[in-house]
């Protein structure tokens, strides 16, 4: 008795292994489309209620055409189904059939995957009659290939680095605008309005940072400066160490008017910052040595 039982449990382990056994991808699965008349639309009323695969039926698309379905486990989403026809054989409408019209000289497939209790399943749809020279032929048998779609790498996105706090975060700030573009010159008496303390001034750790006037970018992708940038300037007087009355500060500002070829013509246009009539710079003296313009030979 006790054989007999494990073998009865080895059956029905092979059984329901087999019954839920998933497509073998890439090889070919041969299968029949069971008419019952040569008459297309005799096949209408035949149906096997036991059959799940023929006929099937989706008006919108195909009218009254009978349709194979198939319900088939796969190992992966992304896949590309083929239907190869091995044997058809001639099949006729009823005169002045107007679904005549929706058959075309190859197989009309559909299909998509669907997950059932977290597994895929490919249902596929297809119209087992095409039309050829000799007129509509209906598929009797046929071959169907599953094979999976590779799915393209995604590339490695390329991440920004930000620094971790702004250059204004710690320090003393002197704030300026300029409205456009050319060289300035900030006198001692300038610097002194401003409130930096000349007495106890050393020139060379003064440092002018800004990006200039013209608005970020809307592409997000486009490169930008996540921070202000020190502008290398050029003091007159700063190799004593102290700021005199009659030293000064030099510093380039692109200002908010930007002047570009026309890439069709020989014509130049400009493009202005529509956001602010100013650009600002921020003077710093307590961060140490600053950059200068260097001296080109």
């Amino acid at each position: 008795m006790k054989s007999i039982v494990n073998k009865l449990i080895i059956i029905l382990v092979f059984c329901l292994y087999s019954s839920s056994k998933t497509y073998s991808q890439g090889n070919e699965l041969s299968k029949e489309v069971n008419w019952k008349s040569d008459s297309i639309k005799s096949n209408l009323n035949v149906l096997n209620i036991s059959s799940v695969e023929f006929p099937r039926f989706n008006p919108i698309q195909f009218g009254s055409l009978p349709l194979v379905h198939l319900k088939i486990p796969t190992s992966g989403i992304n896949n590309l189904v083929i239907i190869s026809i091995t044997k058809a054989s001639k099949a006729f409408f009823n005169s002045n059939d107007a679904d005549e019209n929706r058959v075309k000289n190859n197989v009309q497939l559909n299909y998509q995957t669907v997950l059932e209790n977290g597994k895929p399943y490919l249902l596929i749809s297809f119209l087992p009659i095409i039309k050829d020279l000799d007129g509509f032929q209906k598929v009797e048998e046929y071959t169907i290939q599953i094979n999976p779609i590779q799915e393209l790498a995604v590339p490695t996105k390329t991440l920004r680095t930000y620094v971790a706090n702004s250059i204004l975060a710690s320090g003393n700030w002197f704030k300026i605008a300029v409205k456009d573009e050319g060289v300035y010159r900030l006198s001692a008496d300038f610097l002194r309005n401003l409130g930096i303390d000349l007495n106890t001034l050393n020139p060379k750790n003064i440092r002018i940072y800004g990006n200039g006037g013209m608005p970020l970018p809307q592409n997000n992708l486009e490169n930008r400066f996540d921070d202000l940038q020190e502008n290398a300037i050029q003091i007159v007087g700063e190799a004593d160490g102290k700021l005199d009355n009659t030293d000064y500060v030099l510093f380039y500002a692109p200002g908010n008017i930007k002047w570009k070829q026309n890439a069709n013509n020989p014509y130049f246009e400009h493009k202005s910052n529509v956001y602010t009539d100013s650009s600002f710079y921020f003077i710093n003296v307590d961060k140490g040595l600053g950059k200068r313009i260097p001296t080109v030979n």
